[in-house]
Order: structure tokens, then C-alpha cells, then sequence
């Protein structure tokens, strides 16, 4: 749900202009409903305003880092024609989040 990872498959031509912009309103509805969903699930109000601070530099480069690192890792897929995207993908966002100060705040997924 990065921007960035549509953004770089339109900079390859993997997608469309068009398609880019189809992208955007469907991971912002994708991330609300899936909130919603997480909330449900754990019997929290739907809707609740976060009380945990995201700021600062040192939060900001770890982002920067893991998205860096997720780039590269989806870029490698590409290259190599890999049909174990997903797994990789998957598997680098979960090591993002546990050895980096990011809590995958761009790539929630």
C-alpha cells in the first residue's frame, strides 16, 4: 500500500498512467476498510484518534529506509522474474518493521 511501489511499476511501464491513478483512491479505501476491519476484530471503537506520536527524524530516516529496502526488494523481483514476489515482499516488511525504528507506517500491508 506504499505510493511509491505503484509509482515505480509506472516508471517502468508495468502500468498505465491511467491504471497509477486507479491505484491511489484504492489503497486510501483499501487502508480505511482494513482499519475498520483490525478495529472490529479486537472490539476497539471503528474510528479512534491515534495516541501514539510519529515524529522525528530518527522515525522519519527509518522510514526512508524501509521504503528504500522495499523498493530495492520489489525492483530485484522484477529483474529476476520472480514468482515468489508476494513472499519476499511480505517476509522484507515484516523484517522492516521488527529491526528498524519504522513501524511500517507507508507499507501497511
Amino acid at each position: 500500500m506504499n505510493p511509491l511501489v505503484p509509482i515505480a511499476a509506472a516508471s517502468r511501464g508495468q502500468i498505465t498512467a491511467r491504471d497509477l491513478l486507479g491505484y491511489v483512491p484504492a489503497q486510501v479505501l483499501g487502508a480505511f476498510l482494513g482499519t475498520l476491519c483490525a478495529n472490529a476484530m479486537f472490539a476497539e471503537p471503528l474510528l479512534a484518534w491515534s495516541t501514539h506520536v510519529r515524529t522525528g527524524l530518527s522515525h522519519a530516516l527509518s522510514e526512508v529506509v524501509a521504503t528504500f529496502g522495499l523498493l530495492t526488494v520489489i525492483t530485484g523481483c522484477w529483474r529476476q522474474r520472480s514468482d515468489m514476489g508476494a513472499l519476499v515482499v511480505g517476509a522484507y516488511v515484516t523484517a522492516a518493521i521488527w529491526f528498524t525504528a519504522s513501524t511500517a507506517f507507508a507499507n501497511p500491508g
